[in-house]
């Protein structure tokens, strides 16, 4: 997915176990994002083994939540389904509120 506001960084964070990770995430990078993190979808992907170093080394990738939003329902009113668990969303930041998942159509899923 692209988006002029899409923003990719090379950084280092503090090497904690993924969830405590995702959860620290927004308060790690609030002062190195041109975007409001409350206002974001971000996730973390390392670039190496940080072993038992304090921080690890990876990619940041933010993207404001309204735009991921915008381009899901057009995929799902196009009769395609958004895989989830696959999604910045579903792993770090959880569903935007107010946001609903449509209901699954197995025949009109995309193919993997």
């Amino acid at each position: 997915m692209t988006n002029p506001q899409l923003v990719v960084r090379e950084m280092s964070v503090s090497n904690l176990p993924a969830k405590e990770m995702h959860q620290s995430l927004p308060f790690q990078v609030r002062d190195m994002l041109p975007l409001a993190v409350e206002r974001s979808l971000l996730d973390f992907h390392p670039l190496e083994e940080p072993g038992d170093s304090p921080t690890v080394r990876g990619l940041l990738i933010a993207m404001p939540k309204d735009a991921v939003l915008e381009a899901v329902t057009a995929v799902e009113n196009a009769g395609l389904h958004v895989e989830g668990s696959t999604s910045p969303r579903s792993r770090c930041c959880g569903p935007p509120p107010g946001w609903t998942p449509r209901s699954r159509r197995s025949s009109t899923s995309a193919p993997r």
